[in-house]
């Protein structure tokens, strides 16, 4: 069964398991590049990399190019990549087109597109939901944060400890990209191999906060008000 959302798709994305298509709705921006990620590396696995793959973007798209990209053949491998990222920012003649392609999308080519928000009252939504390309990103609850870091820390090689994943979603909340970057911090400040507990939390956390306030003081000493906020 295809995947309905962002953790199933994770799970399930593989060179031998690639959709024509895969539609990834929703503000969760760290997964859905982690899946971008995923499915490019399993399409482009033992292939040329540079001619097999485009990027479009939703604004100013010409679906017409897009197409073109999605049916052009492969070199030298038996898939290309076509990635149109911000989807949402296409015009409504282009959603429409885009809409055909996915009722008849090229068996050699896997298409990615990603939005944060897309209106599912669309004939393009409509299609997309239908032929089970549709996956929710929805953004990640407390819950499902600790969850996040606990896999994690094991992909490392780690057992984080039950309180330690609170601690680090009490401090960092649920910004996955804040929580990845404090794990690869702990990684190396633990060593190969050993737990992750409290106390090397409140430790790591204590000096990403710290670094975070002198980045910030910096900031706004050369007045960038933008990096500051």
């Amino acid at each position: 069964m295809a995947a309905t959302d962002i953790h199933g798709a994770l799970r399930q994305i593989a060179p031998d398991n690639l959709a024509p298509v895969y539609v990834f709705i929703g503000e969760e921006r760290f997964l859905v590049d982690r899946a971008t990620h995923k499915v490019r590396a399993a399409v482009l696995h033992g292939g040329v990399e540079g001619f097999n793959d485009d990027v479009f973007h939703g604004k100013g798209l010409d679906a017409k190019r897009f197409v073109s990209a999605a049916r052009t053949l492969p070199m030298m491998a038996s898939m290309r990549f076509v990635l149109i990222r911000d989807v949402d920012g296409a015009a409504a003649s282009e959603l429409d087109a885009l809409a055909d392609y996915l009722e008849n999308p090229s068996a050699t080519t896997a298409v990615v597109m990603t939005a944060d928000k897309l209106d599912g009252r669309s004939r393009f939504a409509k299609v997309a939901k239908k032929a089970s390309y549709w996956i929710d990103a929805k953004p990640i609850k407390a819950s499902g944060a600790r969850t996040f870091v606990t896999a994690e820390a094991k992909e490392r090689g780690h057992k984080l400890t039950p309180d330690a994943a609170d601690a680090l979603v009490d401090a960092l909340g649920t910004d996955l990209a804040a929580l990845d970057d404090a794990l690869e911090r702990l990684s190396l400040y633990v060593g190969k191999g050993q737990s992750i507990d409290l106390q090397a939390v409140e430790t790591s956390v204590t000096r990403i906060r710290t670094e975070s306030i002198w980045a910030m003081v910096d900031a706004v000493s050369m007045r960038d008000a933008r990096t500051a906020l």
